[in-house]
């Protein structure tokens, strides 16, 4: 519960702006505990298995106008974990 919501309230509240055919959402999660450099940080979140999108295929990369990326960090039982949230519109 966030607020009195459920987690899946609270982000489909957060998101609700970006719910239509020319945004695309991308959830990612990886791994980075031994992770050096961004560039590193940023392959592994992009090769990450642990991924969440909707709508990615229908938008051409070409007319993207804007994109919001978010990344935070999360340490449980000594690993190291960065969720990204990527958002493109067009």
């Amino acid at each position: 519960m966030v607020n009195g919501k459920t987690v899946e309230a609270t982000l489909t509240d957060i998101l609700s702006p970006y719910i239509s055919a020319t945004s695309a959402v991308t959830f990612q999660a990886a791994d980075v505990t031994d992770v050096k450099t961004p560039f590193m940080e940023a392959l592994n979140l992009t090769n990450s298995r642990i991924t969440f999108d909707n709508n990615t295929q229908s938008i051409d990369p070409a007319s993207v106008t804007s994109m919001k990326i978010a990344v935070t960090h999360k340490t449980v039982n000594g690993r190291t974990y960065a969720l990204a949230v990527m958002i493109a519109e067009s």
